[in-house]
């Protein structure tokens, strides 16, 4: 088999028959399928009628359990539903997935290649914070070893990108956001690697999983086998190991066999902290920016954004505001729809330069430190 591409895929569902029957309510212990649904014995029936003359009391009719879907056979299962490993828990308040991926095999001139691929993801809902991890090695004869890892940070309404080679430190880079949702910052996801299985046979009900109550599934597909627990409120992946043959393009289509693991904590993350080099780029709460601001971003000492506002509006602006906030005016000039102006303060000098840019202002901010 040849693993999917890294592109986000579409969960695909799976098509296959189910017999009726409730699942089971309340389960004190996990459930094995049963093979087959039993039918109540014939000697069980309730007559249907009495004499009119003669007034029967109603006879309810015997209690059967409630029947786990199954085939006729009681094998090869399969539920009309889908695996989707992107979909992120909404009933949460916080949550950390971890998703490993190793292989081992040739490139295609023959020579050996080993390598690895780590994504974690923690989330803290009510913040709307996050911290997206990617990382991955890969080793062989020609180019030895190689590890990049990059990192993005979503803390108080800022995302942070931070790229590292090797066991470098990395630069860190950091561009505001418009309140975006935990769902929607993942750089990676797991179906990049390994795509959204199909071919799901429902094993076991009411199995507690990192303290999650779950069912769990055999995942069966040429070249691929695992089993997934799927948790029965909210219906996410709580648990997913697997193995496969095949080529994947992550390592220049190698081909070979991996194997992986996911794994989702609840309520594991209490606080998202920035690293050393993303700590430096938090927005000054000293230096203020227009209302309108929009596109914010800062790399080292250089804030750009753009204001909906003109230019003059803009430079009135921070000629009000900078002295507000202990600043010291400095010089100041201007040509046109340009205005370029000076404010000091403890050491810091900081300068900025507002230009016309479509029907508002474009801003940069330089921050110095002596």
């Amino acid at each position: 088999m040849y693993i999917r591409s890294l592109i986000p895929l579409t969960a695909l569902a799976i098509l296959a028959s189910a017999c009726g029957g409730n699942e089971p309510q309340n389960t004190p212990q996990p459930t094995a399928v049963p093979p087959t649904a039993t039918a109540p014995a014939a000697s069980q029936a309730t007559p249907t009628s009495a004499p009119a003359s003669v007034q029967q009391p109603a006879t309810p009719a015997p209690q059967q359990p409630a029947a786990t879907p199954t085939t006729d056979s009681g094998q090869n299962q399969t539920v009309m539903r889908k695996l989707d490993l992107d979909a992120t828990p909404t009933n949460l308040k916080s949550y950390r997935i971890r998703f490993t991926f190793s292989f081992d095999g040739k490139l295609s001139d023959g020579e050996a290649l080993k390598g690895t691929a780590e994504f974690l993801q923690e989330a803290i809902a009510e913040k709307n914070e996050q911290r997206v991890r990617f990382s991955s090695t890969r080793q062989d004869a020609k180019e030895g070893e190689k590890k990049t890892t990059v990192d993005r940070f979503t803390v108080g309404g800022v995302n942070y990108y931070l790229v590292a080679e090797g066991d470098g430190q990395g630069q860190c880079i950091s561009i505001s956001s418009d309140a975006p949702t935990t769902q929607q910052l993942a750089i990676f996801k797991p179906s990049d690697l390994i795509g959204n299985p199909q071919g799901l046979r429902l094993t076991e009900q009411g199995i507690t999983v990192n303290g999650i109550r779950t069912d769990r599934y055999a995942v069966e597909a040429p070249d691929l086998k695992g089993e997934a627990w799927v948790a029965q409120e909210g219906d996410f992946v709580v648990k997913y190991t697997g193995e496969f043959s095949g080529k994947t393009p992550l390592f220049d289509g190698a081909d070979g066999k991996a194997t992986w693991e996911y794994q989702l904590e609840p309520d594991a993350v209490s606080k998202i902290d920035l690293p050393e080099a993303c700590s430096a780029q938090k927005p000054a709460d000293d230096i203020p920016v227009p209302a309108s601001a929009a596109d914010k971003a800062q790399f080292g000492n250089v804030i750009t954004l753009k204001v909906a506002e003109a230019p003059q509006k803009v430079a009135d602006f921070y000629k009000a505001e900078m002295p507000k906030r202990g600043w010291t005016q400095g010089n100041a000039s201007e040509a046109g729809d340009l205005f370029l102006l000076t404010f000091t303060k403890d050491g810091r000098t900081v300068n900025i330069t507002v230009n016309k840019e479509g029907t508002g202002s474009g801003v940069l901010i330089v921050v110095e430190q002596k």
